[in-house]
């Protein structure tokens, strides 16, 4: 048994351009790359560090090692 022949991204974006998006398959949405939605980019935490006391009792040494 040999499967149908799947379009080509262009031909399956004017398929679902014609068609429109209700009436598309979900294989012919995801072949067109219209077939998942925009997700954003999880933004990482930023990396501060908020001393509000203890900073006069560290030594010279680990004064020295902080990133700042």
């Amino acid at each position: 048994m040999q499967r149908p022949q799947l379009p080509g991204r262009i031909e399956a974006l004017n398929h679902v351009l014609r068609t429109g998006i209700s009436n598309a398959s979900p294989d012919m949405l995801r072949i067109a790359g219209m077939g998942r939605t925009a997700q954003r980019k999880p933004t990482a935490m930023p990396q501060t560090f908020t001393f509000s006391a203890g900073l006069e009792q560290l030594t010279q040494e680990q004064r020295a090692a902080l990133p700042f």
